[in-house]
């Protein structure tokens, strides 16, 4: 069996360019989490910007290489080209790449705790329905249904002979 640990993405906007992107595996979703933790910890000291901190981290742990592009005629780092690449194929590859960052962040207990959030939300939610349907009365006959018709409310409507007008269309239909 041949495990490929890296898949390649090549540009639309710029087709010279293709990236070599790492798949995701247990030892970058763990490298991930321990950057990711080293990193809000020095946020949280010195105010530094998280997320900008944790879209470069992410985008050097993810892009291994990429050929088909220089900045002011040299091959850049990951950093530069995160920094100052063309901003038509940054926009192209950060899909790809959050694809592959929800990943790293879930894992088997990251999963499970979403599916207990979702469980806890529905049975609320079942509940709250539980409750309007109990308080709300058992009895669909609105007060309008339930006035009696008597013979002194009951107004007499005007009809026509039916019997006549029919003969009449009948007399038309047959052909003797």
């Amino acid at each position: 069996m041949d495990h490929k640990s890296t898949i390649e993405f090549r540009s639309k906007t710029r087709p010279d360019v293709v990236f070599t992107i790492r798949v995701v595996s247990f030892g970058l979703r763990r490298d991930y989490s321990k950057i990711t933790e080293k990193i809000r910890k020095n946020s949280e000291t010195n105010g530094s910007g998280l997320e900008y901190d944790i879209a470069l981290a992410a985008w050097m742990l993810l892009i291994k290489d990429f050929d088909g592009l220089t900045i002011d005629g040299e091959k850049p780092t990951i950093e530069r080209l995160f920094l100052d690449g063309p901003e038509d194929l940054l926009i192209e590859i950060v899909p790809v790449l959050n694809n592959l960052v929800e990943e790293l962040r879930s894992g088997d207990a990251t999963d499970e705790a979403t599916i207990a959030k979702a469980h806890h939300a529905i049975s609320q939610a079942e509940e709250r329905i539980r409750r309007r349907k109990n308080s709300e009365p058992q009895s669909s006959i609105t007060s309008q249904e339930e006035f009696i018709r008597t013979a002194e409310n009951v107004t007499m409507t005007q009809t026509k002979d039916v019997e006549s007008e029919n003969e009449e269309i009948a007399e038309e239909l047959t052909p003797f």
